[in-house]
């Protein structure tokens, strides 16, 4: 799915009218596609991103990220926790967020996208079980502000892509949907569902950025799932199947995750040689007191409420990348790590 498919039916005259075009990610936002739209051409600088967000926790830490002035905010997951409720129940959860007054004002200031995570898809765990999981969709697309012809509110899961800044300074995002089609019965479990995944391939081969980032609600390079604790590991052949995309490109390839509620960095070779890098920032309202063990560290580990900032350098051949996890609790940079691919 392209950018313009993503946004089909809005109009950019509408756009620049509201917002003159040139105006900064800090100026008054009135419509979210509107936003998205001027970020068409814009290249994108900084990126914030985070996930584990007990809505009902303090929010305070909105007004940390609103000092970075983000380009573009990316939620990766458990948005909400909305476990053993109803319908009318989880909408007002996602109503509640986005009339706190500090998450208003933030995004009244920033452009935003997103995937979901378990507890705000269902339950813990929840897969393609789950029994309303339309309705759930549907609510989500709200939350994020998603065009009613959006086609993330038709298919099966909420997976989309977006494409940011000019040829030389091109940033794509792919999010994917682990949740929608999550099928656990079958003797080799599938995670992203056959249909996504040829979505996935196809719109990766066809890329035509200058970086790809890549937005999993878990992590992907982990080779620790068991006990209820979940990844990528869990779901073998598909976890190849995906390695073996990430292979056929030549972009340089960042993937940002969620999930184990603490954070860290991780530059991995995969079998083809190919050099990727995860960004893993989850607790922004509680965390883990300890990380687990991964042979392809190199941050430290976060165990402080947090969440991540990309912060893009052109100046080069290929972009670099500084990978940074940020206290959710007072302005300073917790880890950080900068990608060499």
């Amino acid at each position: 799915m392209e950018r313009r498919s993503f946004l089909r039916g809005s109009s950019f005259l509408a756009a620049s009218l509201l917002l003159p075009q040139g105006l900064s990610a800090q100026s008054r936002i009135v419509n979210n596609v509107d936003a998205l739209n001027l970020l068409e051409d814009k290249p994108l600088r900084s990126i914030a991103f985070g996930s584990c967000n007990k809505s009902k926790h303090d929010q305070s830490y909105w007004s940390l990220i609103g000092r970075d002035q983000p380009d573009l905010w990316v939620w990766m997951g458990d948005n909400i926790y909305a476990d053993r409720t109803s319908l009318n129940q989880r909408k007002n959860l996602y109503d509640e967020l986005k009339a706190h007054p500090l998450y208003q004002d933030f995004r009244g200031k920033t452009p935003i996208i997103g995937t979901w995570d378990d507890h705000d898809f269902g339950s813990n765990n929840s897969t393609e079980l789950y029994w309303n999981r339309e309705q759930s969709q549907a609510l989500f697309a709200d939350f994020i502000d998603l065009p009613q012809n959006a086609l993330a509110r038709q298919q099966d899961g909420v997976y989309q892509t977006f494409s940011f800044g000019p040829v030389g300074q091109r940033t794509q995002i792919i999010l994917l949907d682990l949740r929608y089609n999550m099928n656990r019965s079958k003797v080799e479990k599938e995670i992203l569902g056959e249909a996504q995944f040829r979505w996935f391939e196809e719109t990766l081969a066809a890329s035509t950025a200058d970086l790809v980032i890549v937005g999993s609600s878990l992590a992907v390079t982990s080779n620790v799932a068991m006990l209820g604790l979940e990844g990528w590991h869990e779901f073998g052949a598909d976890r190849l199947r995906l390695y073996d995309a990430l292979s056929k490109t030549d972009k340089p390839l960042l993937i940002l995750s969620g999930d184990r509620h603490y954070g860290e960095i991780y530059r991995t070779i995969l079998p083809s040689g190919k050099i990727i890098h995860e960004a893993m920032a989850s607790g922004l309202t509680h965390v883990s007191p300890i990380g687990l063990p991964h042979p392809d560290k190199i941050s430290s580990t976060v165990t402080k409420k947090h969440y991540g900032l990309l912060q893009i350098d052109w100046s080069g051949s290929i972009p670099s990348v500084n990978v940074q996890l940020k206290s959710a609790e007072r302005f300073a940079v917790l880890t950080e790590a900068r990608t060499q691919f």
